[in-house]
């Protein structure tokens, strides 16, 4: 939202008007939300709240952490994932794609330091980097978020004219969406 009240200072309400769809991931999904008008930006604080305490919870629960690893296919990262669950006897998957041939990855912290270990030398990677987060998001290792989180979402059921997707593999709620500002009512 703050991006917005910059391009709104810089180039006028016009250029924030033109805008004919609000799109987000993990927690931009709720300024989306917001900037299109879907829900208030009270409701989205609210929300973005919950959910941030929700999640640090679940990571306070268990030692969990997240990986980029630069310059290998997904079906090379989805084995260099296998090899460190293996190696490491905890698990590990495939959280994001954050642009080709760039992927985070999730999981117990032992199997990502397994999995920076041997992503290069075994697997060819050109890098990785630990991520400095408080745990492995976007995996079923937020799933413990979820019971206190849903409650907080019954505001976003209400929104008819957006549809709403919970992947099974990213049990943690996690919207994804895209709002075509046609579709929602006038502010």
């Amino acid at each position: 939202m703050a991006a917005v009240e910059k391009l709104k200072a810089e180039k006028g309400q016009e250029a924030v008007d033109e805008a004919t769809c609000a799109m987000g991931l993990s927690l931009g999904e709720y300024s989306a939300l917001c900037f299109a008008g879907a829900i208030s930006f009270a409701d989205g604080v609210k929300v973005t709240k919950a959910r941030g305490e929700a999640m640090q919870a679940a990571s306070d629960a268990i030692d969990t952490g997240m990986v980029s690893v630069i310059g290998l296919s997904k079906e090379k990262v989805g084995e260099l994932c296998e090899a460190a669950s293996e190696k490491s006897g905890e698990k590990i998957q495939i959280a994001n794609l954050l642009c080709n041939g760039n992927y985070a990855v999730s999981g117990h912290m032992k199997a990502c330091d397994t999995l920076a270990e041997i992503a290069k030398p075994e697997f060819k990677a050109r890098m990785t980097v630990k991520l400095a987060v408080a745990g492995a998001f976007h995996t079923d290792f937020m799933a413990p978020a979820v019971e206190s989180l849903e409650k907080v979402l019954e505001i976003l059921k209400s929104i008819s004219h957006v549809s709403l997707l919970f992947p099974t593999l990213m049990p943690a709620p996690t919207l994804i969406l895209i709002l075509s500002k046609s579709f929602l009512p006038s502010k």
